[in-house]
């Protein structure tokens, strides 16, 4: 996959370049017509279309969301002690991406516990914990429940995981006034639940770990259904891909570009320049063109094609300095040879 996105960004870049910044674009006996193409801005156009794509690509892979969804497989004490069975917790581990889409689905059997995994930055030089994740354990594995290695300071800790009650939003409402928070999230999220137009209480990493454990030790509560939703962060990155996709249109449809005309017929000289959606059309009499000519920079081996005109006007055909010698002397010899034609027919 990532073989084919290299692939396509230097077959486009390599396209783009190969591309003649100055293009010859009609040549008959009469009308001389050449245009400068804005070739650096499509090829901005283009890297802009192209991280766009990655990122499309990527906040579509990756989890936004992760469900912890479990239920006793008897949640009867009744039934516990008339038939001698061993309680078990089955739990399912559900992995979506920002617009639902299911990435992977995880089977836990025997949830036996929950704990919060410490990670140590060695760049930081220190023992003492930097990142961590919520982790679960069945029998025989452990399984992450956190979607990404979280900070120590991280600003969302304590909106990131959620409890959700779809069935019994009063138990919900027990639990929300049981904490006491004075952050601005946790006070909405509050007013949404006692109003009952919420069914989710954000918490910490904390409180999620003591939740889980404690529903493992109560075999009559029904189900637990706990989130780490990364989801804002999803859906920001997916705003910046829109917005780069419109700034890569606009670049394409608003690049500068710049003809040039020579047309014997009307003896005239047309530099058309299209800026941003505007046209300014300047012309001359052929007859004032004096000449043109290579300028080059210093030693540095560099030009640039300059249209000189009788007034001591220089008209720029292409306004920086390059090293493509060969391919701009063509343009001058050819210009020049088509106004010597010019001149020698008016002569004669």
């Amino acid at each position: 996959m990532y073989f084919l996105f290299y692939l396509l960004f230097f077959s486009g870049v390599l396209l783009i370049l190969r591309n003649p910044i100055f293009n010859l674009k009609q040549d008959t006996s009469t009308i001389l017509e050449f245009q400068k193409q804005p070739v650096c801005f499509w090829l901005l156009g283009f890297i802009t279309a192209y991280l766009c794509f990655l990122l499309l690509v990527s906040v579509w892979n990756v989890t936004a969301v992760r469900t912890l969804t479990c239920k006793h497989s008897l949640n009867n004490s009744f039934t516990k002690i008339k038939f001698n069975a061993e309680e078990t917790i089955y739990c399912k581990l559900v992995s979506e991406n920002f617009i639902g889409n299911i990435n992977n689905n995880t089977t836990v059997k025997n949830l036996v516990k929950s704990e919060i995994e410490e990670r140590i930055d060695p760049e930081y030089g220190t023992s003492v914990p930097y990142n961590y994740r919520i982790v679960l354990f069945d029998k025989n594995r452990q399984i992450p429940l956190t979607i990404n290695w979280e900070e120590n300071n991280s600003i969302v800790d304590n909106y990131r995981y959620s409890i959700i009650d779809k069935e019994n939003s009063s138990n919900l409402r027990q639990k929300v006034d049981n904490k006491n928070s004075t952050e601005i999230l946790t006070i909405i999220n509050y007013i949404l639940i006692q109003l009952k137009l919420s069914k989710r209480m954000y918490i910490t990493k904390y409180e999620a770990i003591n939740i889980i454990n404690d529903y493992i030790k109560k075999p009559t509560d029904n189900s637990l259904i706990l989130e780490d939703n990364l989801l804002l962060g999803a859906y920001i990155t997916f705003g910046i891909c829109i917005l780069l996709a419109v700034v890569s249109i606009l670049i394409f449809l608003l690049s500068p570009k710049t003809s040039y005309t020579f047309n014997l017929q009307e003896n005239v000289f047309t530099v058309q320049y299209w800026r941003f959606g505007q046209e300014k059309i300047d012309q001359y009499s052929i007859i004032d063109v004096l000449d043109i000519q290579l300028e080059e920079k210093d030693s540095i081996q560099r030009n640039r094609i300059i249209l000189n005109l009788c007034s001591d006007e220089k008209i720029l055909l292409t306004s920086y300095y390059d090293s493509t010698f060969e391919a701009r002397q063509q343009i001058v010899q050819k210009i020049k040879t088509f106004l010597e034609t010019n001149f020698q027919n008016n002569v004669a």
